[in-house]
């Protein structure tokens, strides 16, 4: 099962509060520390961890962070000769600041994630060809996971784009790939509704009915502590999610998504993947930290069947 993961690499600089500052509001930090991320690099690691063949396509600058992030990623054993380093660019940062009770808030500069250059543009087509799963998200140029999400259609792997950060502009992709993951707070662009009231299971169901019916993509809508919304062969499912104590939510949509991606290449039926990806995010989620609370397959399938 291989699997390409097109998208951002940062460096996370990460500070644990008790209490997220309101806007004009100075608090006092718990700690800080940099860690990997990028939402393209952690769903790399994810989907590694959890058995799969990954090779990673995206732009570091040269920077330390950019030296730093592509050291990480070889250590987890993702190929990464196809990162590109773009000269005079800074590396992507994410500032990310976590409350005790999980909830998190992040103010992303992209850097070089967001270069334009001939060369990476030949790097990604030449990714893309082959792969049995393709990863995308919206933290690098829209125009080069149009040119990926196309070739992959053309090649027949399976496309699942996650839209974060949100935008209007991208929507069209919806139309192209395979799965969309958004979570609630990321719906607006599809269906113009900014609030989404999760414990109102009937509205849920019925929202993700409307996504399906609006574009070609199948909708898999993660939901945080309330589960996972899906369509699977044209009916609307909610899988519900195993209560969990959550110290960090950060990277638990990508913990899903790299999962989904594996199960997906390993042949499950939609359900079932969704399953095996919701408890990634569960355990990941019970962790601090990005690309460092990705769970291992075995850790995940004792989840599953328990101990052996």
């Amino acid at each position: 099962m291989d699997i390409t993961v097109l998208g951002s690499l940062n460096m996370d600089l990460v500070t644990r509060v008790q209490t997220l500052p309101k806007v004009g509001e100075t608090v006092s930090g718990i700690s800080f520390e940099t860690t990997p991320g990028g939402k393209g690099a952690n769903q790399a690691v994810a989907a590694r961890r959890l058995g799969a063949s990954v090779s990673m396509v995206g732009q570091v600058g040269d920077d330390i962070y950019g030296v730093e992030l592509l050291k990480s990623l070889r250590s987890e054993d993702v190929y990464v000769e196809n990162i590109l380093t773009s000269e005079g660019m800074q590396t992507g940062v994410a500032i990310i600041g976590i409350e005790d009770s999980g909830l998190n808030s992040i103010t992303a500069v992209y850097g070089a994630n967001m270069v334009e250059t001939p060369a990476f543009e030949e790097s990604l087509r030449q990714s893309v060809v082959g792969a049995d799963v393709l990863l995308l998200q919206n933290e690098i140029p829209h125009r080069y996971n149009l040119i990926a999400a196309k070739l992959a259609k053309e090649s027949n792997t399976v496309v699942i784009w996650d839209p974060a950060p949100a935008n209007e502009q991208s929507i069209e992709l919806a139309d192209i790939v395979t799965f969309i993951t958004p979570n609630e707070h990321e719906l607006a662009p599809f269906i113009g509704d900014f609030d989404v009231d999760v414990d109102n299971v009937e509205l849920i169901l019925n929202m993700v009915s409307r996504l399906d019916d609006s574009f070609s993509a199948t909708p898999v809508i993660t939901l945080g502590e309330k589960g996972v919304a899906f369509v699977d062969k044209g009916k609307p499912k909610l899988h519900k999610a195993a209560p969990v104590d959550v110290v960090d939510t950060v990277a638990a949509g990508d913990a899903f998504t790299g999962a989904l991606a594996v199960g997906i290449s390993e042949g499950l039926e939609l359900s079932e993947a969704i399953r095996f990806a919701n408890l990634a995010g569960s355990i990941c989620v019970q962790r601090h930290g990005a690309q460092i609370a990705m769970p291992t397959r075995s850790e995940v399938d004792e989840q599953l069947l328990g101990p052996q």
